[in-house]
């Protein structure tokens, strides 16, 4: 008489565009050798929202070296009851206090706390902090430890005005927008 729970979707990605002047740009992300999202995004849209069953491999690229984008990269163990930034071992460290910058070129340092420049060809990789706790490489907003567990709500579908936002639980298929 044992009951057995599947859950699908635990660990979540959540990524969106800043606010500050010149934050909008062109970003493109891959989640586990899919391209989930790909497009410029105006300051304050939902880039990426989408859960897995496991951490995900996610990189981040700008296909436009005129146009860098900035923002937040955040990582859930517990579907989204509680967050933590994104590490990224392999970017430079930026002028900005918080945040990440994503650029094709070289000249987005003042954008974000933490920079992947010349991102046109060699993309970033985003990962949790093995330690549950950000650190001084931390992508984004508070420092919040993650747990697991927590409850079974899925993630939502983000919109934007002019770009299409993936979302939801993966499914190992691709979902993206256009331009």
């Amino acid at each position: 008489g044992r009951e057995c729970t599947l859950e699908e979707g635990l660990v979540c990605v959540k990524m969106e565009t800043g606010t500050n002047e010149n934050n909008n740009g062109d970003v493109k992300v891959t989640v586990n050798d899919l391209e989930r999202i790909s497009g410029t995004f105006e300051k304050g849209n939902l880039v990426l929202d989408m859960c897995f069953e496991k951490i995900p491999d996610v990189k981040v690229s700008s296909p436009n070296s005129e146009d860098a984008w900035a923002g937040t990269a955040m990582i859930s163990l517990d579907r989204g009851v509680t967050e933590q930034p994104m590490v990224c071992p392999q970017c430079s460290a930026g002028t900005a206090s918080t945040g990440l910058a994503v650029d094709g070129g070289n000249d987005a340092s003042n954008q974000g706390k933490y920079v992947c420049l010349d991102a046109d060809t060699t993309p970033c990789s985003l990962q949790v902090d093995a330690g549950g706790n950000s650190t001084n490489s931390s992508i984004g907003g508070n420092d919040t430890n993650s747990s697991i567990g927590g409850n079974d709500t899925n993630s939502s579908t983000g919109g934007s005005d002019t770009n299409s936002s993936a979302g939801g639980i993966d499914t190992n298929s691709s979902t993206g927008g256009s331009d």
